[in-house]
């Protein structure tokens, strides 16, 4: 019962990548809840638990550390996330083994196989939302982080078709006019799409993206009637467009 409580704050807090982490520490506080009442299962449970905690924090160093740089953006996403579900004490233990994990050797195929062994599909499904919310952390998913999230995907069986339906949510590769009624959109109107002013610096760009792509991400419009989700994705994808085209004019 826990674990669904701690899912759902998650959700409240970060929609699907808080969902999928508190629906995790949930389970571990289950397990320990289970622990009192069956003593002698304790060794194997702890060993299920530490492992299993050790495996998915592996798999978000190895999304870390995809593109040779572990970004402010990126390490603050996951330590809010934890502080959200875990609680302060747990997030500076597991921060600290994050830590030298980053340092260590990362075996992916490993952790993918022990995250195999005590996952359901569904479960593994929200874990990809995760790590592509980590890569698209810092406003961009390089093309080295993109490759590593289907090889994961792969090594926890994820179908491609259920990759390329996450992939959908949180990239888009298209070109900016294929959208509207304008073959040829000035550089104006591209950033008036984001409301921004064309002087306006990389940074400011950046941080615009990121906001509204959360304001207007189809996971946050899910629930609503067929006309808003609809409205919701064409803006979604307009805001992508518009900040890919802007990053290829400004080399960002």
């Amino acid at each position: 019962m826990i674990k669904f409580l701690g899912a759902l704050i998650g959700f409240i807090f970060f929609r699907i990548p808080g969902a999928i982490i508190g629906y995790l520490i949930g389970s571990i506080f289950d397990s320990s809840s289970s622990l009192e009442k069956d003593e002698q299962n304790y060794n194997t449970n702890n060993f299920y638990r530490e492992d299993f905690s050790y495996s998915f924090l592996v798999l978000t160093a190895s999304i870390l550390k995809a593109d040779g740089n572990v970004t402010k953006n990126e390490l603050e996403f996951v330590k809010e996330l934890y502080k959200q579900n875990f609680g302060v004490d747990k997030t500076r233990v597991d921060m600290l083994k994050l830590r030298d994990i980053l340092n260590s050797h990362l075996n992916i195929d490993s952790s993918c196989v022990g995250i195999n062994q005590n996952m359901i599909k569904s479960e593994k499904v929200k874990l990809i939302h995760y790590l592509f919310g980590i890569a698209q952390a810092d406003g961009d998913i390089s093309n080295n982080e993109l490759n590593l999230l289907q090889y994961i995907a792969q090594k926890l069986n994820i179908s491609q078709w259920d990759f390329e339906a996450i992939k959908i949510k949180f990239t888009y590769t298209g070109n900016y006019s294929s959208y509207g009624n304008s073959s040829n959109v000035s550089s104006s109107d591209i950033y008036k799409e984001l409301g921004i002013e064309p002087n306006a610096s990389d940074e400011e760009i950046k941080k615009t993206y990121r906001k509204l792509a959360r304001q207007y991400h189809p996971d946050k419009h899910a629930s609503k009637p067929a006309t808003e989700v609809k409205t919701a994705e064409e803006k979604f994808k307009k805001i992508q467009q518009a900040y890919n085209q802007i990053k290829k004019e400004r080399g960002i």
